[in-house]
């Protein structure tokens, strides 16, 4: 028996292994920069813990928990991983 065809090429959800080293030093360096935002601290230690577990972090972060986009308090910092941060008023 044949695979059905996969006209959008697209392969199976698998996890892609990463070097997760180099984000690991870039997040330990962002917490020991004074011109990080402190309000952001709890999201970038939540990140940094499931790297170093060697898990892949949730996608959005907010007071130091993974949230999903529904939740998202839009009056608070939040982080989206992949080195990007929200603006905060």
């Amino acid at each position: 028996m044949s695979a059905a065809p996969n006209p959008g090429g697209f392969g199976p959800d698998v996890d892609i292994p990463i070097d997760t080293a180099p984000r690991i030093a870039e997040l330990k360096l962002m917490l020991e920069d004074p011109a990080t935002c402190q309000h952001q601290i709890p999201n970038i230690l939540a990140v940094l813990t499931e790297y170093e577990a060697g898990r892949t972090p949730e996608f959005i972060y907010q007071d130091g928990r993974p949230i999903c986009i529904r939740d998202l308090d839009f009056n608070k910092p939040s982080w989206v991983e992949g080195g990007n941060m929200l603006a905060h008023r």
